[in-house]
């Protein structure tokens, strides 16, 4: 795995910034493998998004345009990362603004969505609804209430439509904390709903203005499940290796209509004892969704 070393000092990189149109700045890498593609060393915690904003030493906005990679033959474990800045598209000229439609800076959207959705457990306690027999209510029977989803998109220009990208983290959630501007979502809150693009054209220039879209749960994706069910495992042979399922009986002998609260093992829970949720803590909660560090999207993150 390659291994981040420092940003270069130098004139191409140096942070005396003069207020030029543009400059750049080098980041090192050594002991760079196989599986160190470009994607991974540009996604790298330390290297600058394309949409990024900064500073020059004079106070004016500039934002970057490209992130590239380096390499030379003679030294093929180090690699630089080269992350191109210029100035931000209120400061150009209308010419050169006309010229680099790629620069003007992301849009982001933010958009609340309300629904109605059947209560089966306490808002606050997370405890499921049980009636007398300690049972969940029939779905029809439990109240509806609001519930509201958010829904975030960030709108940019490329020079291309990212299809491999877009690909490679459809119906994935966030596996670390994300940056998206200046909020940073917790690790398995966010997930990545698609990507939107559709050609422009700006006198004889071609590009593409990019839309991603996400969703977000500040509970999380992952998820516990009430432990019930129809069947309980049978252990009248005493015998574990050997036992099977019986259907469970209402108290007139006959099968269970309904499903019956158990213990984590199979077994019926109790009367007077808590429900039970599996899996049951310390095992991780189940995964409704694969999950990959979002960084690799490159969006901004301030």
């Amino acid at each position: 795995m390659a291994t981040y070393v420092t940003e270069l000092q130098s004139p191409r990189s140096s942070r005396s910034i003069t207020g030029d149109a543009s400059f750049e700045r080098v980041f090192l890498f050594e002991n760079v493998g196989a599986a160190d593609t470009d994607a991974v060393l540009i996604a790298d915690s330390h290297i600058p998004r394309i949409g990024d904003y900064g500073l020059t030493a004079t106070g004016a906005r500039v934002m970057v345009e490209s992130v590239d990679c380096e390499s030379d033959a003679d030294t093929p474990k180090v690699r630089r990362v080269v992350v191109r800045y210029a100035r931000h598209r209120r400061d150009f000229t209308e010419s050169a603004h006309v010229e680099r439609p790629t620069l003007a800076p992301p849009v982001i959207s933010v958009q609340a969505t309300s629904s109605t959705s059947f209560a089966s457990k306490d808002a606050e306690t997370g405890e499921p609804f049980l009636n007398s027999v300690g049972v969940p209510f029939d779905p029809g029977t439990l109240p509806q209430v609001d519930v509201t989803k958010y829904r975030i998109a960030v709108t940019r220009n490329e020079q291309t439509i990212p299809l491999a990208t877009a690909f490679e983290f459809k119906d994935t959630i966030n596996s670390v904390s994300w940056q998206l501007f200046d909020y940073v979502f917790p690790a398995r809150t966010v997930r990545f709903c698609g990507l939107a693009a559709e050609t422009q054209y700006d006198n004889e220039i071609t590009y593409y203005r990019c839309t991603y879209t996400f969703d977000i749960e500040p509970d999380g994706y992952d998820v516990r499940l009430l432990d019930q069910g129809w069947s309980i495992i049978d252990q009248s042979n005493g015998l574990e290796e050997n036992n099977y399922l019986v259907r469970v009986k209402d108290s007139e002998g006959n099968p269970s209509s309904e499903p019956t609260l158990l213990n984590g093992v199979g077994l019926l829970l109790r009367t007077g004892l808590p429900p039970v949720f599996l899996p049951k803590p310390p095992d991780p909660a189940w995964k409704l969704y694969k999950a990959k560090d979002f960084a690799g999207l490159g969006l901004p993150r301030g």
